[in-house]
């Protein structure tokens, strides 16, 4: 645990917006010192206006010694059009970079962004939807930023603007993956390989279930692609790409578990090999439950019950939740925003199951 550090990265929003204007903030957990501490990224630099309804995205880049936020603002209070921002921290401290103008790239929807980096081409990559409806890439190499259009270069179809895409890599296999949701109601999916982008849509007999107005969350692990989504009528669905046939799994009939349709969701690979986790808040809201996959069929668990004593601690409605796990802590970690504008953390070992503590993490994000 001693050399462990976790990061949280957050808007917090001013009482009074025109005096206290939104800000992005990181709380930062040392192992060695077992305590986090919170740091304002905004007054470190000159930031623009930020969009306060939005999930930062957030990576390091680990060949670079360096951190990224990657977050939407506008370039003044008068500005109607969203631009890509991002804070980036170097040994020297942090500093600001408006990469929609460095790179002369078309304006974002008013969606949240996706970010990573492909460690093996030493690339970081910001995906986004423009009010175009096109699929939108800012890439940095060495060559510094650059912009693509996605759409144009795959033949992809049309991307619903009021929504983010999931951009994950496989360093494995040398790809990388966009998936989104199509303005004809479908996940639709490009890849990266080689150098090029290609569809890469889910292949089912039958088609795949209709989606919700929801972004779609994944990642890849061991060689498989992973997307969960919320469907229609509230039912999560997980799709699945081995390398050679697409596989779909409905956790909400194995589970009886159903979501708002306008619920958010986290998903990611759980310490044990095999086993996946999707977090989700139930269509009745405030509590927190995680649809587990062992291996076998879907489980449900409720981490966090907003009926009992930790009402106060219920998931804010259209809460964001964040999750992933660290095998060097042997601990899996969810972080959401509650009812009372705070930051909670809800960690456990795949070993235990039920209701879980929450833990505060943050000041009131409403000052």
């Amino acid at each position: 645990m001693e050399g462990l550090t976790l990061y949280v990265t957050y808007i917090v929003l001013g009482s009074n917006p025109n005096e206290n204007p939104p800000e992005v903030h990181q709380l930062v957990y040392q192992g060695a010192f077992r305590a986090w501490q919170d740091s304002n990224l905004s007054v470190q630099v000159d930031p623009p206006v930020l969009i306060p309804d939005q999930k930062p995205a957030a990576y390091l880049f680990r060949a670079r010694g360096t951190a990224h936020v990657i977050y939407l603002g506008f370039a003044s209070r008068n500005s109607q059009d969203p631009e890509i921002q991002e804070f980036f921290a170097d040994q020297s401290g942090w500093h600001g970079n408006n990469l929609s103008r460095a790179t002369g790239a078309p304006s974002p929807a008013r969606a949240s962004p996706s970010a990573y980096v492909a460690e093996f081409e030493q690339a970081q990559h910001v995906h986004y939807v423009g009010r175009d409806g096109h699929l939108h890439e800012l890439l940095w190499n060495s060559g510094g930023w650059h912009w693509h259009d996605l759409t144009v270069a795959s033949g992809a179809p049309l991307a619903l603007p009021s929504t983010s895409p999931a951009g994950f890599v496989s360093e494995a296999a040398r790809t990388q993956h966009v998936y989104f949701v199509g303005q004809d109601g479908q996940v639709h999916g490009i890849r990266w390989k080689s150098g090029n982008w290609s569809p890469h849509d889910p292949d089912l007999v039958g088609g795949t279930p209709g989606s919700a107005c929801v972004s779609p969350v994944g990642y890849s692990l061991d060689g498989v692609e992973r997307v969960a989504y919320v469907g229609l009528n509230g039912q999560v669905h997980e799709l699945s790409f081995d390398g050679n046939a697409w596989d779909h799994q409905n956790p909400s009939e194995e589970t009886n578990t159903f979501v708002r349709g306008n619920g958010e969701l986290a998903a990611y690979p759980g310490l044990i090999p095999g086993t996946r986790r999707i977090i989700v808040i139930p269509e009745s809201g405030g509590s927190i439950q995680q649809l587990s996959n062992d291996g076998g069929g879907w489980e449900s668990t409720v981490l966090l019950d907003s009926n009992g004593p930790n009402a106060d601690k219920g998931a804010d409605a259209g809460a964001r939740p964040g999750a992933f796990s660290a095998p060097a802590a042997l601990q899996e970690y969810v972080y959401y925003p509650s009812i009372n504008f705070h930051v909670v953390e809800l960690v456990g070992r795949p070993s235990l199951r039920g209701p879980l503590p929450p833990s505060i993490l943050s000041i009131l994000l409403h000052r």
